[in-house]
């Protein structure tokens, strides 16, 4: 955003008040420069600078740790979406770091082109964060969480960006990603309900289609963003007839795991994999090297199993928080020695060197596929 059209927005929203230049203890001080640079088209820009005293933390700001949702959470929604054949609509909130409230005292000198006559020697204190703060995305963040806690919203302990509101016969799930965000529900007039009251504390924009990110950069292309623009456009013609396809069945959950053995020739490390699935739909992965060797095939894949145990108990969890409680969890694989040894606690010489974070998968029902 231009240093303009900034100004103009944290003026409009009231984000600073004009008071004597005082120095406190606790206070950061800002100034805000503007310089006219040669950019890679041969364009004249106008560039935004900020330079600060030196800031310290804990001293100048506490917090900065703004969490985002889980990429799994989204298509596990996605899933849920096509199961239980829900409305989807995305949406983007407007300057949403300028909405956040500051816990500390900071001043910033007047801009140059938007001082008010007659009080250039005073300075402005920020009753509202801006997009240069560290702590602006978790002031942000601490906002929106705020504002669905006072409209009804339940925080999902499993993911705290995603919010669930159930009602008699309908329930809507949001989902945040910084300032973008995912609405389904199953009634329609609910939703348009959440859509006006978001509408009456923050400026919104309806998105039909993703923005991508290469369009951050239209005011200023360059080269670089030329070449990865042509990269996109071809990667889109090679994969159009390709899709993950989610399909309107059931919400059962399912796991199914496996490994190799010593398939990295570097350390002999073997590779676990996974993959989970609702309704048929799968929405959560992974495949990465194991962190000790293994002896054997059935230590391979038992070690492959307990990680994939761990996510189980995620999901599972995340599942219940929907209103999906999953009477068995189920995590199927293909090597009976595993199953057996998950089954059966009793002390083998053979697996004693199993580490203990292992043996979690005896908890869950491992069933062969």
């Amino acid at each position: 955003m231009a240093v303009g059209q900034m100004a103009v927005k944290a003026q409009r929203k009231k984000n600073i008040r004009l008071l004597q230049f005082r120095v406190q203890r606790f206070q950061v001080l800002l100034f805000y420069s503007l310089e006219f640079h040669t950019g890679s088209g041969g364009q004249l820009e106008l560039q935004h600078h900020l330079t600060r005293f030196p800031v310290e933390e804990w001293v100048d700001y506490n917090k900065i740790f703004s969490p985002v949702v889980n990429m799994t959470t989204i298509r596990l929604i996605l899933s849920i979406v096509a199961s239980d054949n829900l409305h989807l609509q995305q949406l983007d909130v407007k300057i949403a770091f300028l909405h956040g409230h500051l816990d500390e005292d900071i001043y910033t000198v007047q801009s140059e082109g938007f001082q008010i006559s007659g009080k250039e020697n005073m300075v402005c204190k920020l009753k509202k964060s801006l997009y240069v703060l560290k702590q602006a995305p978790r002031q942000w963040y601490l906002k929106f969480d705020n504002f669905m806690g006072r409209n009804g919203f339940k925080r999902c302990e499993m993911d705290h960006c995603c919010y669930i509101n159930k009602f008699c016969n309908s329930y809507i799930i949001l989902l945040l990603y910084v300032n973008d965000m995912l609405i389904s529900g199953s009634d329609m007039k609910e939703i348009n309900k959440l859509k006006k009251q978001m509408s009456e504390e923050f400026e919104m924009k309806d998105l039909a289609h993703a923005v991508g990110v290469v369009s951050r950069y239209m005011s200023n292309l360059g080269k670089e963003h030329w070449d990865a623009v042509k990269w996109l456009l071809q990667y889109l013609k090679g994969t159009s007839m390709m899709s993950l396809c989610f399909k309107g069945k059931d919400t059962v959950l399912r796991g199914y795991t496996d490994a190799d053995l010593g398939g990295c020739k570097e350390s002999y490390k073997s590779t676990t994999g996974y993959v989970f699935s609702v309704g048929g739909n799968a929405f959560s992965w992974m495949s990465k090297l194991q962190k000790s060797v293994a002896l054997s095939t059935t230590e391979a894949e038992y070690m492959a199993a307990a990680e994939a145990s761990k996510e189980l108990i995620w999901l599972k969890n995340f599942l219940e928080e929907l209103g999906k409680k999953q009477q068995d969890s189920h995590l199927y694989c293909d090597n009976q020695s595993t199953i057996h040894l998950g089954k059966n606690p009793v002390f083998h010489g053979k697996t004693k060197h199993i580490q203990l974070r292992y043996h979690l998968i005896r908890e869950f029902k491992v069933i062969v596929s």
